[in-house]
């Protein structure tokens, strides 16, 4: 039996040889060789153009969120689209052949995109939006992405192929993400920021009070774009029909649920969201509170316009989210949380209040979804 099975194998052996020489012959396996090793080569220049694509069409996004004169700039060959294709490329080398897009700044940063472009999804309905189109661009300064074996299969007359791709990002106002536990009222954004049109200065800021003057004592509810009082317990909120404690929603008291422990729930404008009952702040807010405040960290807080129920069946309904830095704060709970103000040095409130000192200022929020109200918070994102 073994030798008949050596001899079965040396036959297979001999039929494999004879089937390669004939494939050889006839120029298959050359076809082959060159389909794959080229195929493989365009997909990898694919991959490469595109993760340049997303990167440039994030950061084109996020410029044209901060402004006109970061929007306006974006276009440049030597601007944010470029220099993130090239850095996704593993020769450094990429074509950017269009930046282009919808910028909600008059169309004055942007320009309009023309028909379809290769590899481009068609343009978002509406919207703010950003897209970037790359392709093929060599060391050498060519555009054609050079065969292996492709010319020995498809002739003298094939050079290669340019390869193309494209991404859109959009930016705009935030409708779900994660927030910070804690609420205010659509009314107390109103007057903080003068309905949307004073806010105070991004960051990063530096050690207080350098920005501010020391001597800034505003009453509560504060000037707009200056620090503000959110009151979430007592009275001297003087929001209209917003009188006395719990913003609207009596035994409510700014408190949201904290189902992870951190101070922070998911809230999106579809859903209402559940309050948590009682004055005192939990361990973990506080502990986050004075984080953000040590670092000059912004939070984000969902900002209500309706509200139902009371105390442990209270709901409120999001508006949208706010960009909010933290300063200080009078609060009690876990070994309490009475913290001067870092701009003024002082304390707005006593007693019973239960208080947090901050600005409202405008930021992007690292993750979300589109939608809602927009109360300074932006989100980008990835549409195409």
């Amino acid at each position: 039996m073994s030798r008949l099975m050596a001899r079965l194998r040396r036959a297979e052996r001999g039929a494999v040889a004879v089937l390669v020489a004939i494939l050889f012959g006839g120029g298959v396996l050359l076809g082959m060789g060159a389909l794959v090793v080229d195929a493989g080569g365009m997909y990898a220049e694919r991959a490469q153009l595109q993760n340049g694509a997303d990167a440039g069409a994030l950061a084109v996004a996020l410029g044209c969120a901060r402004g006109a004169a970061s929007c306006s700039g974006s276009t440049a060959a030597a601007g944010p689209a470029g220099s993130h294709a090239n850095s996704n490329s593993n020769d450094g080398k990429t074509a950017v052949d269009q930046v282009c897009g919808r910028d909600g700044l008059g169309g004055t940063a942007l320009p309009t995109c023309a028909g379809a472009q290769p590899g481009c999804a068609a343009a978002p309905a509406s919207g703010n939006y950003a897209q970037v189109q790359t392709s093929t661009l060599t060391a050498g300064g060519g555009t054609l992405l050079p065969p292996a074996f492709g010319k020995a299969v498809l002739g003298s007359g094939y050079n290669g192929k340019t390869v193309h791709a494209c991404a859109q990002a959009s930016w705009g106002s935030v409708g779900g993400g994660l927030a910070f536990s804690v609420t205010a009222s659509i009314c107390s954004w109103n007057l903080a920021t003068s309905n949307g049109t004073v806010f105070a200065p991004a960051g990063p800021y530096p050690p207080w009070p350098a920005r501010y003057p020391s001597t800034a004592t505003p009453p509560a509810p504060g000037l707009p774009g200056g620090e503000q009082v959110l009151l979430l317990h007592g009275s001297g909120n003087d929001c209209a029909g917003n009188l006395g404690a719990g913003w609207q929603l009596p035994g409510g008291f700014g408190w949201l649920d904290d189902p992870t422990s951190t101070c922070s729930t998911y809230v999106d404008v579809i859903n209402q969201y559940q309050d948590r009952t009682g004055v005192p702040a939990s361990a973990d807010c506080i502990t986050a509170l004075d984080s953000a405040r040590t670092n000059h960290t912004v939070i984000y807080l969902p900002v209500y316009d309706g509200v139902s129920g009371t105390g442990g069946n209270g709901t409120y309904h999001l508006a949208g989210f706010a960009a909010f830095v933290v300063t200080g704060g009078w609060l009690n709970g876990s070994g309490g949380w009475k913290t001067k103000s870092l701009i003024s040095n002082q304390n707005y409130c006593s007693g019973s209040q239960r208080c947090l000192y901050g600005f409202f200022t405008q930021a992007l929020i690292p993750q979300g979804v589109g939608g809602g109200g927009y109360f300074g918070t932006t989100v980008v994102k990835m549409v195409g």
